[in-house]
């Protein structure tokens, strides 16, 4: 990972005394103008934070990273020998640093900084709300998915001064979510959902909720809090100002209407209707996302324009099951992430998408989920045979589990395959073969599958 510094941090004491460190000075190093955590990264003029790896340490590669002209060094062990113009900030916990690090930016700032997590849907979320904000006024985003315990605090050093931050938060393990959002002092909190992702890491479903609810850490007693409905009893005695949407919420969805190029509905709360609102995938996705950024938007001030025209620029940008023609196949990608929620949500949304075309589901296994693994992985091909697919293929160590789900669940057995270690050219020679030419097709499993080269070299034939 690397950012740009914003300007103001460039100073190698401010950085050390930031993060309570020990700064050594050798020469006449030039100020630092990044920061990078990979030596591979490192540009001229760089602060390479050393950060402990799994089987390495981040320490190992300081001399890689001023050969590649690191001009500062954050480290927790003081290299050996002396280095030509460079700074050296020694400090017991590097990650611990970046944090510290992103929460003196914070304390710096005027914009108003909004948090975002949940267990599926923070990438979409987090775009949707940089656009609908931007027909207001400038926002700064997290870059990419820079949101774990090292990409948030320098995606917030690279932050300029903006109306608006919005920043994603995302966490595997127990314990990572405070820190973060101490940090980050969120003046609102977005939470999409609490679903089952990386529930391995945590045990129970209890205490994922609590991880996630850990958002709203740092946030004052002024601070707002967004979550769907049906978090609402859970999250009530959290402390901040608690405003839902969804059945039973502050802003609810009416006149839905789905057609296989998204999803019209109107949005009604706190006083405010909204008719005739666009998304473009249809299903439960497009219907959560416009009442998320409404919900937002209304509560924070926007006017009716505002609003159409963010919810209009947020659809047009979603990251989410991308669309891609190969011949007079329709390929959905959505092959990055993987939950059994999310995919549910995707099967609906290919159903919907396909029409009267065949649909067929290419999915593969959802990592971190523990001793609930098996059982997911069997609702979700129980959750197939329910959403009225053409073809399903289910793909990886848990292909045959999700298969028998959808077998037990009265899939036709012809109409189900199963490939536990797909090759990705031989499977997309597979799915040529035996998938109409005019279906819709969606990939969907945890990246580490390797869906997204099935789909590349489905896509490669055609362009």
């Amino acid at each position: 990972m690397r950012v740009d510094l914003y300007p103001p941090l460039c100073d190698a004491a401010l950085l050390a005394d930031a993060a309570g460190g020990t700064l050594t000075v050798f020469g006449h190093p030039a100020p630092p103008r990044g920061v990078s955590t990979d030596s591979r990264t490192v540009r001229a003029g760089d602060l390479f934070a050393a950060l402990p790896g799994q089987r390495t340490r981040g320490s190992d590669f300081i001399p890689a990273a001023v050969s590649a002209g690191a001009v500062a060094i954050l480290t927790d062990v003081m290299p050996r020998g002396a280095l030509a113009d460079c700074a050296v900030i020694t400090v017991p916990d590097v990650a611990a640093a970046l944090l510290k690090w992103a929460a003196c930016r914070r304390k710096t700032t005027r914009a108003r900084v909004i948090g975002v997590s949940g267990s599926t849907g923070k990438t979409t979320a987090k775009e949707g709300l940089y656009h609908l904000l931007a027909t207001v006024g400038t926002v700064s985003r997290t870059a990419g998915n820079y949101n774990s315990g090292v990409g948030m605090p320098l995606s917030v050093l690279s932050f300029g001064e903006t109306d608006d931050w919005v920043v994603e938060i995302g966490v595997n393990h127990p314990g990572e979510m405070a820190p973060m959002a101490r940090a980050l002092a969120p003046d609102a909190a977005v939470l999409t959902n609490v679903g089952s992702a990386h529930i391995g890491h945590f045990g129970s479903a209890a205490a994922l909720l609590a991880e996630k609810a850990a958002l709203i850490c740092g946030m004052n007693d002024r601070g707002l809090l967004f979550a769907p409905a049906e978090l609402k009893e859970a999250l009530a005695c959290r402390g901040p100002r608690l405003v839902t949407w969804g059945e039973g919420g502050d802003f609810r969805a009416f006149s839905v209407r789905h057609d296989p190029d998204g999803v019209t509905l109107s949005v009604a709360g706190r006083g405010r209707v909204l008719r005739d609102l666009r998304w473009p995938l249809p299903g439960r996705v497009g219907v959560a996302q416009v009442l998320l950024l409404t919900t937002v938007g209304v509560t924070l001030g926007l006017d009716d324009d505002a609003l159409r025209a963010g919810v209009a620029a947020a659809g047009q940008n979603t990251p989410r099951l991308r669309r891609i023609a190969a011949g007079e196949r329709l390929l959905i990608d959505d092959a990055y992430n993987a939950s059994p929620e999310a995919t549910a949500a995707a099967l609906e949304t290919l159903r919907r998408m396909a029409g009267a075309r065949p649909s067929v589901a290419v999915l593969g296994d959802m990592l971190e989920l523990g001793d609930l693994a098996g059982a997911m992985h069997e609702a979700v091909g129980e959750a197939a045979a329910k959403s009225g697919i053409s073809m399903l293929w289910c793909c990886g160590q848990f292909a045959k589990t999700m298969a028998n789900g959808a077998k037990k669940a009265g899939f036709p057995a012809d109409r189900v395959h199963t490939k536990i270690n797909p090759d990705a050219a031989e499977l997309a020679r597979e799915l040529r073969q035996n998938v109409p030419r005019d279906a819709v097709v969606l990939f969907k499993a945890s990246r580490a599958v390797g869906l997204d080269k099935t789909l590349n070299a489905m896509q490669n034939e055609h362009d």
